[in-house]
Order: structure tokens, then C-alpha cells, then sequence
């Protein structure tokens, strides 16, 4: 989906070198066959020409909104249900087909369902822990749903050039605001990376508006390390590609029931509240010695400079 289209741009009046008056668009979404001018106004912030009129096609909220993913046994069928989804008159998002090699090399991103329950979180006595990292202690949870691979560039990329930097309803208040003033956008190395690539140099605040932007959420700190140490029947772990970014989650930086700083206060102590968000798994960059399903790390919602993806979830 092009900025035009999020938008909702129908048509442009528009004021070009040497002062005539042009209009651009039409009613139908796509009514050229070269160069989209339209979006190249839109897209030129004022660089190219003078817009002095806008038409928009304004389409009502839906009252529910819900991902669906169907399976057919080739791509007439699946051709042919799409087409009558769309003869349907169903205000459809976003229909995007996968042939099967491929759901096979990205299918991690389908989500594991982990039923509600209890387990033992944190480092054991024994052996080398940071202390934010103990002391082990058994918490619950409920049923959720996470995805098996981090969000990727592709994905990324599709969030971003779908409205994912111009959509408020998708961003918290601290976020939009942080976004507007430093004029945010995807990082460059998004764009360059490649596409199956876990997104990296994303900020909490982005994250949480992708998650929100797909009818899901951030993982919880407890939900992460209980699906990272999760064994599925097949013997498949229910996280893959851990370890490749950093991942955010939904959860602020606080010491376990019975904390004990060491060795001193300053190690992370001082960093315990709510201005510090938790991200787990390690990324590329860290160390083995360290790196694995307890390990703990922090930092501020709006830093993206980090080796930083993240996963989404969901209440199952």
C-alpha cells in the first residue's frame, strides 16, 4: 500500500513551476499506466509543487478487526477465493498469498500457543548470573500466543510504507509525540537489510505500534522467557531465531521477588521503574558467555540505535 492510498488521497490540485494549475488523480486507485505523480507530490513535502486542494476518500473504522490465514491446495483456488472476497464488498486491508516453499523458510512466523500455567523464571544458584537475573522464583501466567520468529524487514518495510509512520490510532501518546519531534522513520539499514532478516534498530515505541497496527501486542518479560524454554511435542522449540536481535518487551525494568544487588547497587538496581523497558534474547553481537533465555537487558523506549527487533503476541 503507497502513502497516497493510506491516506486516502483521491485527487490533488496542485501548483507546479511556472505557476499553472494542475490536477492529478482520479476515482480509481490506479488510473495510470507510468510514473504515479500523485504520490511523487505527495511524497516531495512541498519540494515540487504547491497543493492547494485535496480529495480524500474517507472510509468508517470497522467496529472489529481480525488477521485470518486460510490454506488451499494451489494457486487457482486460492486465486478464486480471493476473488470473491473481494466481489464480496468486505472492507478487506491487505491480502497477501505465500506459496508453500516459502511458508516453510518464513513459516516461524506463525504463532506458538502456550496454555496457561506456571514455570520456575530465572537464573539457578548456580553457575554464572547477573544479579537482576535471580533469584529464581515460580510465576504464572496465561494462555498466549507468540510468534516463532522475529519480525522481519520485509514485514517491516510493509508496516512502514502502509502508513506506519502517519497512522495515530497506532501509537501511544509518548510515542507519536517522540516520533514527531525527531521526524522518525524506518532506519536505513531496514531498507537495505534482507527481507527474511529479524528487523533491527527499532525502538520500543515503534514496536509497540507495529504490534498494535496487527490486533496484537508486545510479549510480556514472563510470556518470552517461558516460550524461550518452551519444548514443543515434535521436540521443536517454540522460539526460533533467538539470539539473532535483541527483542523488545512490553515489560518495565524490575528486580525479581527477593533481589540482591551484586556486586554492587549501580549494576542495575538504580536503572529498576518504569522508564526502562526489558529486552531479551541477545543479539548477534553478544557474547555466548551470556547470552541465553534468562538474560536480561534494558533500555529507553525511544532508543533504536541497538541491535533491536522484537516478536508480537496475543491473548490465546
Amino acid at each position: 500500500m503507497s502513502l497516497v492510498q493510506a491516506l486516502g488521497i483521491v485527487t490533488l490540485s496542485v501548483v507546479v513551476a511556472p505557476g499553472e494549475l494542475v490536477r492529478l488523480g482520479g476515482p480509481l486507485r490506479k488510473d495510470v499506466a507510468g510514473y504515479d505523480l500523485t504520490a511523487l507530490l505527495v511524497g516531495s513535502e512541498g519540494t515540487l509543487g504547491v497543493i492547494t486542494s485535496v480529495w480524500l476518500r474517507l472510509t468508517p473504522a470497522p467496529e472489529a478487526a481480525w488477521p485470518v490465514v486460510a490454506f488451499f491446495d494451489g494457486i487457482r483456488s486460492g486465486c478464486a477465493a480471493i476473488e470473491r472476497i473481494v466481489g464480496s464488498g468486505l472492507p478487506v486491508a491487505a491480502i497477501e498469498y505465500l506459496d508453500g516453499q516459502t511458508m516453510q523458510y518464513a513459516g516461524a512466523g506463525f504463532p506458538t500457543e502456550i496454555p496457561a500455567g506456571s514455570f520456575a523464571m530465572g537464573a539457578g544458584a548456580e553457575g554464572f548470573a547477573y544479579d537482576n537475573e535471580r533469584p529464581r522464583h515460580t510465576r504464572a501466567h496465561g494462555a498466549f500466543a507468540i510468534a516463532r520468529r522475529p519480525v522481519s524487514n520485509a514485514s517491516w518495510m510493509h508496516f512502514s510504507e502502509g502508513g506506519g509512520y502517519v497512522r495515530r490510532e497506532w501509537w501511544s501518546a509518548e510515542g507519536w509525540a517522540w516520533k514527531e519531534e525527531h521526524d522518525i522513520t524506518h532506519h536505513p539499514d531496514v531498507a537495505a537489510g534482507h527481507p527474511l532478516a529479524p528487523v533491527c534498530h527499532v525502538s520500543w515505541f515503534e514496536a509497540d505500534a507495529f504490534a498494535r497496527a496487527h490486533g496484537a501486542r508486545l510479549p510480556t518479560e514472563v510470556e518470552w522467557e517461558r516460550a524461550a524454554t518452551w519444548s514443543q511435542d515434535d521436540g521443536d522449540e517454540a522460539l526460533a531465531h533467538v539470539g539473532e536481535v535483541w527483542e523488545w518487551t512490553s515489560s518495565h525494568f524490575v528486580g525479581y521477588p527477593g533481589f540482591r544487588a551484586h556486586p554492587y547497587r549501580e549494576y542495575s538496581e538504580v536503572f529498576f521503574g518504569t522508564d526502562y523497558r526489558v529486552l531479551r534474547g541477545g543479539s548477534w553481537a553478544t557474547h555466548p558467555r551470556v547470552a541465553g533465555p534468562r538474560f536480561r537487558n534494558w533500555d529507553l523506549p525511544l532508543r533504536r540505535q541497538i541491535f533491536a527487533g522484537f516478536r508480537i503476541a496475543r491473548d490465546a
